[in-house]
């Protein structure tokens, strides 16, 4: 089924990430170097979807490694806010303890384990921070670069996908400091 292309101002796993930073912006966004350790492919040869990859919207940058039991992401870079003195938090939370969260380290992807076709993963699950809401997912390489997630509800074909680009070169980076982590300085003091 092919499926439509939606404006890119959204993303599946985080809509309330503000879309990406504007020229002027983006010059002053943190950037983190992507290790050259990091490549496409896992220690026994065959393709991985660990590194660093942007959302459509350049909204946000993920990274994917190991952890227990497959792969997981958490989100380490932030598009540009429109309140550059506000932490964007995880508000939508249904878990009322953990709204105080901040987007910058919050886990969005995990659980994946290879399947049986190469270069795919599935029983994993990805969290949308705008509704709080956690997926079923599979996800697949489609050539070294691009990564397609899908979120689904019972089956795949009642879901929405969302394609990822590896990124190669500098990444934005966030933190848990007002005005860094929102892509833009922090205001000086005194």
């Amino acid at each position: 089924m092919a499926s439509a292309k939606r404006p890119t101002s959204a993303s599946l796993f985080a809509f309330a990430v503000i879309g990406a930073a504007a020229p002027a912006q983006a010059a002053h966004a943190p950037m983190m170097a992507v290790p050259s350790a990091v490549q496409p492919f896992n220690s026994a040869g065959s393709i991985s979807p660990a590194g660093y990859w942007v959302t459509e919207d350049h909204a946000w940058t993920v990274h994917i490694s190991t952890c227990a039991g497959g792969f997981c992401g958490k989100i380490v870079g932030l598009g540009a806010s429109p309140r550059a003195d506000v932490l964007r938090r995880d508000i939508q939370n249904p878990a009322a303890s953990k709204r105080s969260a901040t987007l910058c380290g919050l886990p969005v992807v995990g659980g994946f384990v290879p399947s049986k076709k190469p270069g795919a993963w599935e029983g994993g699950w990805v969290y949308n921070p705008e509704s709080g809401q956690t997926y079923r997912s599979v996800m697949e390489l489609e050539g070294s670069d691009t990564l397609r997630i899908r979120g689904y509800v019972l089956i795949p074909l009642f879901g929405r996908s969302e394609t990822l680009t590896r990124v190669n070169g500098p990444a934005r980076r966030c933190s848990n400091a007002p005005g860094v982590a929102t892509g833009t300085p922090p205001t000086p003091t005194g």
